[in-house]
């Protein structure tokens, strides 16, 4: 069976069988794709896959079909794309790749070949890598861009007149509700934290949003997603990202 290629972001790895690898991946030519190799912890074997399947990870990967599986595919081979930088050195860009890595995972996980996402992606990855990155605000503007892309972005304005979010619908909305357990409003601090970010993106002022704010606006665009994309996201690597930033 012939050799394929493709080019991938790495979202998740774990061990398969005595010595396998399964890496979970979103791709350029064909969305989400899974692939596996029974030989990657194995030293005899003199390939090492591992090391090249850490979170975020930007590589090209030769693979063939998994008879008997269509949902499988054979690593054949795993190559950077792109130097990994600061991703593996540097503990609060490791973190926030871990915790990007499993919202993708999620969000990613169904979703088939969209070229403008995986650039997207592709260029907050690079981002992150260099260090150049403004980290303080990075999740937040990596899952606000993210929304961007999946056709579901927050919309309207943040002023005296709407100072809430309504997650359900996606707009600043009158102060009719407060945030409660029984309604999907905003807060008028997180509101009015959203705006800001929304129109500075990336390069938001760090002083524009406190520091224990920020949790607050992850956790609200983390909840915005859930809604809109009818997924669950993982909270472990939210909290991990939390102690690293305290």
């Amino acid at each position: 069976m012939p050799t394929e290629r493709c080019e991938a972001i790495v979202l998740h790895s774990a061990p398969y069988g005595e010595h396998g690898l399964l890496i979970e991946t979103y791709t350029l030519e064909q969305g989400a794709k899974t692939f596996l190799t029974t030989g990657a912890k194995n030293s005899k074997t003199g390939i090492r896959y591992a090391p090249y399947a850490h979170p975020l990870a930007l590589v090209q990967i030769g693979y063939r079909h998994k008879r008997g599986d269509e949902g499988l595919y054979l690593l054949t081979g795993i190559e950077r794309t792109t130097p990994p930088g600061l991703l593996l050195t540097d503990m609060r860009r490791s973190t926030t790749a871990l915790f990007l890595a499993s919202m993708l995972r999620r969000l990613l996980g169904q979703q088939f070949e969209n070229s403008e996402l995986y650039d997207y992606c592709h260029q907050g990855v690079r981002l992150l890598a260099s260090p150049d990155a403004p980290l303080a605000l990075f999740p937040q503007a990596f899952l606000l861009g993210l929304c961007h892309q999946l056709g579901i972005q927050p919309q309207g304005e943040h002023s005296p007149a709407t100072p809430l979010f309504d997650l359900e619908n996606g707009v600043f909305t009158t102060a009719r509700y407060e945030v409660s357990d029984s309604n999907p409003y905003s807060n008028r601090d997180t509101a009015s934290h959203l705006y800001a970010l929304m129109q500075g993106g990336y390069e938001t002022p760090p002083s524009t949003i406190p520091r224990p704010q920020r949790a607050n606006l992850l956790r609200l665009l983390m909840h915005y997603l859930e809604i809109h994309m009818g997924i669950h996201l993982p909270s472990d690597a939210l909290e991990v990202l939390e102690s690293i930033w305290e």
